[in-house]
C-alpha cells in the first residue's frame, strides 16, 4: 500500500473515532440529533455524517458541539485526538 492510501486510511480511522467521541457526548447530554443540530446550527444530516465518520467536523463545529454537550470541560486535544475517551 502506498503512502497516500495509508494517509487516507489513517484519516478515515480518525474521523470514525472523533465521531464516536462526539456522539458519546451528545448521548451523555441526553440530546437528540435534531436538538443538537439546531443548537449548533448544522443540518441533522451533517451531524449524522460526523457521528458516523463520513464527514470531518470543522473546529468551529467541534467547539460548539463540546460547549452545548458539556464536553468543553475536558481539554479538546484529549477529547478529540486521543484514544482514552472512546
Amino acid at each position: 500500500m502506498d503512502d497516500s492510501m495509508n494517509s487516507w486510511l489513517d484519516r478515515k480511522h480518525e474521523m470514525l473515532r472523533q465521531g464516536k467521541v462526539l456522539k458519546k457526548f451528545r448521548k451523555e447530554a441526553q440530546l437528540t440529533q435534531e436538538v443538537l443540530a439546531e443548537k449548533i446550527e448544522i443540518s441533522v444530516r451533517h451531524l449524522s455524517d460526523i457521528e458516523n465518520g463520513k464527514s470531518d467536523p470543522s473546529l468551529t463545529i467541534s467547539r460548539r458541539w463540546l460547549r452545548v454537550t458539556g464536553g468543553i470541560d475536558l481539554p479538546s486535544a484529549q477529547v478529540l485526538w486521543t484514544e482514552e475517551y472512546v
